[in-house]
């Protein structure tokens, strides 16, 4: 089957560190909110004096892409590993605990090592998703990078994301986190709405009224969701024959 726009845009995005190497997340997702509150910035590290690094990450993120994308395999079977390896490279670059210190604030400051890991393991899922859709098929896209602001161990690097047909275009914002690895993407913006900011409300709606059990339970159906559109099995479930 001939893989479609919407099919490969959803096979990439979640969990996201950036190795040196580069150059150094089914349901729509909730509406954002104009009361929605700002995600917080992760935990500070070392500060980093090239800017142009940050951009070289998005560079070489998009061009990792398009190179999982490019596998001439045709039918079910090559749709597949298309899926496998884009989201192989949105996990080297997504941070998926600088995005849940930001994105789940109380919550995660107050839960214990296990229930982490187990909200770790879904955000993983989601965030792989999310950035595969956002930065979509690169075989029909073609992304312009732009300027990068660099503050210490933090960056925004804007781009836009520009379809080689239509001409139609989006624009993009990540913003990165420098860890031991290299560069981290916790956010990324599609024309103005936050990835961040707007599971930010929703999850501290859900942890409001619920708590970290309703938390649990929402992140783990969410994860389900995303990853059998992955490819992914929930555990201890068979394979199709």
């Amino acid at each position: 089957m001939k893989p479609t726009f919407s099919s490969v845009a959803a096979a990439v995005l979640a969990v996201l560190t950036v190795p040196a190497s580069f150059g150094a997340p089914p349901a729509a997702p909730p509406a954002a909110e104009a009361t929605s509150p700002e995600a917080a910035e992760p935990a500070a590290g070392g500060c980093v004096e090239d800017p142009e690094s940050a951009r070289r990450a998005i560079e070489t993120l998009f061009q990792r892409l398009g190179e999982a994308y490019a596998i001439d395999l045709p039918g079910p079977a090559g749709e597949a590993l298309r899926k496998k390896r884009a989201q192989q490279v949105a996990r080297a670059v997504v941070d998926v605990d600088g995005f849940a210190q930001g994105v789940l604030g109380e919550a995660w400051a107050e839960a214990d090592d296990a229930t982490r890991d187990r909200w770790r393991q879904s955000l993983r899922v989601l965030l792989e998703h999310r950035y595969i859709e956002r930065l979509q098929d690169p075989r029909h896209h073609r992304l312009e990078v732009g300027r990068a602001a660099l503050s210490c161990d933090r960056a925004s690097v804007v781009a836009t994301l520009i379809h080689v047909k239509d001409r139609s275009d989006k624009a993009l914002a990540f913003r990165l986190i420098h860890r031991d690895t290299g560069w981290a993407a916790w956010d990324v913006s599609v024309d103005g709405v936050s990835l961040a900011a707007t599971y930010r409300s929703r999850f501290a709606r859900i942890y409001r009224d619920g708590g970290a059990s309703e938390l649990d339970r929402y992140l783990a159906d969410t994860a389900r969701r995303y990853g059998l559109d992955l490819g992914e099995r929930p555990e201890g479930e068979a394979a199709s024959p």
